[in-house]
């Protein structure tokens, strides 16, 4: 509420037509027939005052919320969604319609037939709030970075959860210019063979492992294709899939480094049983090895 309030408040929305607007929201999601109902209660009370007749508890409960709603309705505070901001109110709409059906049970019946018909209704044809989620993509994005010659994939085979196949991997190590001291990122480019569908979009966890075999001490953690096709949308049947990532290097250190890859479900961080080529189970697939030659700032 603290970050939606001044949102709604610096609308730029008419007074007057939200005067009945909100009132229609209210009234249309507590159900116009309990509504008309609590109306005549309302009515019922007024009538008391006008009398001069001593008002029972009863009485001063429903101008109290009546006189209260008004004053909220009339203050301009509320910059839409008054169906649910104003939704405290219902019970009272409620025990305001109660009172006139207190002794007649064939019109509170026939008031839940109503109110059960008028949700029907409702839920059948309103549409009340989009979910702004976008669809999923029909085909992952394509990579414009030029990648390796084919010959430099190396067949993998690895299985994880029965789910996805990495059939190929490939890598280039390179510089980072313009960052003070000596960086280097690794180039990764993985295909994939879906193989079922998954209910979890999975992360790719790469760590990169030295040539002197310094392991880097955290995982370093990346959504496929850059979070715009997640695992969740992959189908099984469909050709290969090929991804890229850059893994951050620790060290500009010469040699061949390898990478130890893994998938991480983001919620519960359990990691994916993988399955290597030869049939040996594990919870990770090493790639590699990938050379880098800092004296000519190239890789193989």
């Amino acid at each position: 509420m603290l970050a939606a309030s001044p949102g709604h408040l610096a609308l730029d929305r008419p007074y007057w037509p939200w005067l009945v607007l909100h009132a229609n929201d209210f009234f249309m999601f507590t159900g116009w027939p309990l509504v008309l109902v609590a109306g005549v209660g309302i009515w019922s009370s007024v009538q008391k005052l006008a009398r001069r007749a001593p008002p029972a508890e009863q009485d001063i409960m429903i101008l109290a919320s009546f006189v209260t709603l008004v004053m909220l309705d009339l203050s301009g505070t509320m910059r839409g969604e008054s169906g649910r901001i104003l939704l405290f109110f219902s019970p009272l709409v409620l025990l305001t319609a109660a009172s006139v059906l207190r002794d007649d049970q064939a019109l509170g019946r026939a008031l839940t037939m109503t109110q059960g018909l008028l949700l029907v209704v409702m839920i059948a044809s309103l549409r009340v709030l989009g979910t702004e989620v976008e669809p999923a993509p029909a085909a992952p994005p394509v990579d414009t970075a030029s990648a390796p010659a084919e010959s430099s994939f190396l067949a993998n085979g690895a299985i994880f959860g029965e789910a996805a196949k990495l059939t190929a991997s490939a890598g280039q190590i390179a510089a980072l210019a313009g960052t003070g001291e000596p960086r280097a990122v690794l180039n990764l480019w993985l295909r994939w063979q879906p193989l079922k569908l998954m209910d979890a979009p999975y992360y790719l966890a790469v760590i990169p492992v030295s040539p002197s075999g310094q392991a880097a001490p955290a995982a370093t953690l990346l959504q496929p294709f850059q979070q715009s096709y997640p695992m969740t949308c992959w189908r099984p049947g469909t050709p290969d899939l090929q991804d890229r990532i850059e893994v951050p290097l620790s060290s500009t250190e010469p040699g061949d480094w390898w990478l130890s890859l893994s998938l991480v479900d983001g919620e519960t961080g359990q990691t994916l049983p993988v399955r290597n080529s030869n049939g040996s189970p594990d919870h990770q697939v090493g790639l590699g090895p990938f050379r880098w030659r800092s004296e000519t700032s190239g890789a193989q």
